[in-house]
């Protein structure tokens, strides 16, 4: 890259001068009519857009750019419109250790297109495909996941400062022991099996594990991803307050 350019509430700007745009904004913004800018219509014309809005279907993105009555057409290449694609990377993108999700997209993209989404999210980690209606379970999983471990991480950590370890190092030897039992288990470990390598009867892997069991740790981490989940749909759907009460 020769350059980089900054453009600051020039939207229409910036779509104009790219072929591929990224769509970061709160899902709200959607609504609020980040793509109906005028001249943002034409600017869109056969472009890749790449949408990474919580919760957001590319239907709904159609919707706010061309209007209910053609949202959801089956052949958005013959009208030369942009082709939307939904995408959830994390924040591990910052250190190029993403776990970006494509959704599939209907109908399918050219080859030349679906080389390039791949490409460019592959230059930020790992890179999967799914269909659209997973989208907000991976969201959960792997937009949300980050937060989630490093609570867990964090309480690691708690625990072994409390029995007198440096706040430094606790912190270091936690994350360490993540990262390599995670590098276990992608290069084909079952988290189950692994887990049973480290935990002799008797010992005290076994008595960590049962209080882990005690403290519904496995149902509460389960049920925070499903939690996440339905917040990534209602956020999609604008609505505000989605941790409210159900």
């Amino acid at each position: 890259m020769s350059s980089l350019t900054i453009l600051r509430n020039q939207n229409l700007k910036g779509v104009q001068e790219a072929d591929v745009i990224l769509l970061g904004c709160k899902p709200k913004n959607l609504k609020d009519g980040i793509l109906r800018e005028p001249g943002m219509l034409k600017a869109l014309q056969g472009k890749l857009l790449l949408s990474i809005l919580a919760g957001t279907s590319v239907e709904s993105i159609e919707t706010q750019i061309y209007g209910p009555s053609l949202s959801g057409d089956t052949d958005p290449v013959a009208k030369d419109r942009c082709r939307i694609v939904r995408v959830m990377p994390n924040t591990a993108s910052l250190i190029r250790r993403s776990m970006t999700v494509i959704a599939d997209s209907n109908p399918p993209l050219s080859s030349a297109q679906a080389a390039l989404v791949t490409w460019l999210f592959s230059r930020i980690g790992r890179v999967t495909n799914l269909p659209p209606y997973m989208m907000d379970a991976a969201t959960a999983l792997c937009g949300s996941g980050p937060a989630f471990i490093a609570l867990i991480l964090e309480a690691m950590a708690d625990g072994a400062v409390a029995m007198g370890l440096p706040r430094a190092e606790a912190q270091t030897m936690a994350a360490q022991t993540m990262q390599g039992t995670a590098e276990m288990v992608l290069s084909g470990q079952h988290p189950a099996l692994l887990r049973e390598q480290v935990c002799t009867p008797g010992g005290c892997t076994a008595g960590g594990l049962q209080a882990l069991e005690d403290g519904k740790v496995r149902a509460s981490v389960a049920t925070c991803v499903r939690t996440a989940s339905v917040a990534a749909t209602r956020l999609g759907r604008g609505e505000e307050g989605v941790n409210g009460p159900r």
